[in-house]
């Protein structure tokens, strides 16, 4: 198969791919057009076409930005910090699948296939790192604020505000992502939501044990009683020290990471150092199957020794 062929394959399956798509959120389109007739004409509205067409252009849009970022986000089981556009995704996609294909296929004249493999796992893994370093990041400022945003809770419950009035207060002036979460409990409270709910749905959304653990322990205290100061006072200390304790494990291994970084980098820096010396010594492991044989299992033994180590690290790490 030439790269002619390949390049029609690829266009025949994204067109398929949207086609398929674009019957999909027709249909979606078409349910919720017929909802919302219904629902216009039990309220008495003759014509449903002014509350049906944003609708139909908000079921597009959210549609086509779910599916498009399926492909990046399958496996990630937490995305609430993640703030990347779809077309953001899409152009470090694009981007990073082109120039590893000129990389694989233009420079080192890999084979079809493997260039192939390569360009759609590179596609995929860019964005995936990017959202998945961003959600890290969000976890780790929510972490770093959220003792503080209770500690404000603690003054204002003491001074002899509700729960609900100190998250709200919270949400206004505590630093972001705390803001937004506290915010978001307090607007689901006011619209009826029980609080020991509305912590747990948000807590499932969030995934991160600490405020999983405010959420039962304020749910516990609602319903037992007690000095709720001295429990969120008492809470804050806790995390602050799991805090301390994840931290001086993060120093401890850095130099464990620094190693494993450097390890699995060698290989590649030769390969790369090879390649621009003596580009012809190489070839065997491109052209011999034998030596496809080699470099497939080369690059297994480097992904599973590479994954050991960071799952070492990182069952150390947390806490």
């Amino acid at each position: 198969m030439t790269d002619v062929d390949l390049l029609a394959v690829a266009a025949a399956v994204l067109g398929a791919g949207g086609l398929l798509i674009f019957v999909y959120l027709r249909i979606e389109s078409r349910q919720a057009a017929t909802l919302t007739e219904r629902v216009v004409r039990a309220v008495g509205v003759r014509s449903a076409k002014p509350l049906a067409t944003p609708v139909h252009r908000s079921i597009w849009r959210e549609e086509a930005n779910r599916l498009a970022r399926l492909p990046f986000m399958f496996g990630i089981e937490r995305t609430w910090g993640v703030t990347y556009a779809t077309w953001h995704l899409a152009i470090f996609a694009l981007g990073t699948g082109a120039l590893t294909w000129l990389l694989l296929r233009g420079l080192l004249h890999l084979p079809l296939w493997l260039a192939a493999i390569g360009t759609l796992a590179a596609l995929v893994s860019l964005p995936r790192f990017l959202m998945i370093q961003q959600q890290r990041s969000a976890d780790a400022r929510f972490l770093e604020a959220f003792p503080d945003a209770l500690d404000m809770c603690v003054r204002m419950v003491r001074s002899g505000l509700p729960v609900v009035a100190a998250m709200r207060t919270v949400g206004q002036q505590a630093s972001p992502p705390v803001n937004v979460t506290f915010a978001h409990v307090a607007d689901l409270c006011e619209i009826g939501v029980p609080l020991e709910t509305a912590l747990s749905n948000i807590s499932t959304e969030i995934g991160l044990p600490d405020f999983h653990f405010f959420a039962i322990a304020l749910g516990l205290q609602r319903r037992t009683g007690g000095n709720l100061a001295r429990t969120l006072e008492t809470f804050a200390e806790i995390i602050r020290k799991r805090r301390a304790v994840r931290m001086k494990a993060t120093s401890t291994t850095a130099e464990v990471r620094m190693s494993a970084i450097i390890l699995t980098g060698i290989p590649f820096f030769v390969i790369g150092t090879l390649a621009i010396i003596n580009p012809g010594y190489l070839d065997p492991l491109i052209n011999d199957p034998r030596g496809n044989v080699v470099l497939g299992a080369a690059l297994l033994g480097l992904i599973l020794g590479g994954l050991s180590m960071r799952w070492m690290i990182r069952s150390t790490t947390l806490v």
